[in-house]
């Protein structure tokens, strides 16, 4: 039997049928959507809420193979591990991604009109959705050099088909082996809220508060990774959060989240400390890329901070050792002791281990 293409899987009582459209309510066909245009709050919290229920993770599945594609449904519903969404072609699963959040795509090497590592470049582009979504490759030939190298390119994972009982296992690690950044959206309008735990969901951490003083509690509670920030809310408005938490912490990446977008108000909070803004309604792409933005800006601040912080570190134990160097050749030990001891506290470096001791003192053996 050929399976309909761009079906929603799950498991339920009788877990052996799978039911297309007209024989089952089960399995429920998704409308169409336009590339590139984000939905409507409420058409997306329809399409979505469509493939999310008491599976803990939803898979989009692309396969030609009619007899494959059925086969790993069965294996991925089974004991309700998985929700999946099952398509035949590279331009079908891009759709579905641009249109709903997954925590993973499963995919043969080669679709009807593109390979996986194809679609796996537009997928790491971030273009279409999360750029870190987890992909996993089935594959039904030997796995040589070749497609390891593809592999690790484009950072797949292998799977062959000969394994593919491993499948549920690889898929569990990668999409709950890491812990996701965390966001905090602090916004009054529920519907927008949802929207945004909607797109942002599958692969951030998020926690929504719905009033300004609860939000900014929150926040100082929790420091999370992203404040998605409403400016029109209840008890506190969004400037004032926006205030007290860059005087707490400068560095933190503050998204404001508005409906009247002007030039004098972005330049207002740009000034005051946010470092972007989203308009509602949300693209939920867009969205998810002003928060990914955010997160490698943040990285980068972290790290130019740190680098700043260890020349600082050098720069003291440079000079401190030059001048004990200098004391120690006009006999002043004591001031030189005092010097070299104080350069070891500013390298905060461990102890040195009894191989690193023998090998050092070797270095210039007593004669």
């Amino acid at each position: 039997m050929r399976l309909a293409s761009n079906m929603v899987y799950s498991a339920r009582r009788n877990r052996s049928k799978l039911a297309d459209s007209r024989g089952d309510r089960r399995a429920e066909l998704l409308p169409p959507t336009r590339a590139g245009h984000g939905l409507p709050q409420q058409q997306a919290a329809t399409d979505a809420g469509a493939i999310m229920g008491s599976a803990s993770i939803d898979v989009l599945l692309a396969h030609p193979n009619p007899v494959t594609r059925e086969f790993l449904v069965a294996h991925l519903v089974e004991d309700e591990f998985a929700r999946v969404v099952a398509v035949e072609s590279g331009r079908e699963a891009l759709g579905r991604l641009q249109r709903v959040a997954f925590h993973a795509l499963v995919t043969a090497v080669r679709l009807e009109d593109v390979d996986c590592w194809r679609l796996a470049r537009m997928i790491r582009s971030g273009r279409f959705c999360a750029s870190s979504l987890p992909i996993l490759a089935i594959v039904d030939q030997s796995i040589g050099q070749s497609l390891s190298v593809l592999a690790t390119e484009h950072n797949v994972a292998l799977v062959h088909v000969s394994e593919v009982a491993s499948l549920r296992d690889q898929l569990a690690v990668r999409v709950h082996g890491q812990a996701r950044p965390t966001v905090l959206i602090i916004e009054d309008d529920k519907n927008a809220a949802r929207a945004a735990e909607l797109a942002l969901g599958k692969n951030f951490a998020l926690e929504v508060q719905h009033d300004g003083q609860q939000g900014l509690q929150a926040w100082m509670a929790r420091k999370h990774d992203i404040v998605l920030l409403d400016v029109m809310l209840p008890n506190l408005s969004g400037p004032e959060i926006l205030q007290a938490i860059i005087a707490a912490d400068p560095r933190q990446p503050v998204v404001i989240i508005t409906a009247y977008a002007t030039p004098d108000r972005h330049q207002d909070l740009m000034i005051a400390g946010a470092i972007d803004f989203v308009e509602k309604p949300f693209n939920v792409n867009a969205l998810y890329q002003v928060c990914e933005a955010a997160l490698l800006r943040s990285g980068l601040m972290a790290s130019a901070s740190e680098a700043e912080q260890t020349s600082l570190i050098m720069d003291e134990m440079t000079s401190r050792v030059r001048v004990a160097d200098e004391n120690l050749s006009t006999g002043r030990t004591a001031a030189a002791s005092f010097h070299l001891k104080n350069a070891l506290a500013a390298s905060r470096r461990p102890e040195l281990s009894e191989e690193q001791w023998s090998q050092l003192m070797s270095e210039f053996p007593d004669r």
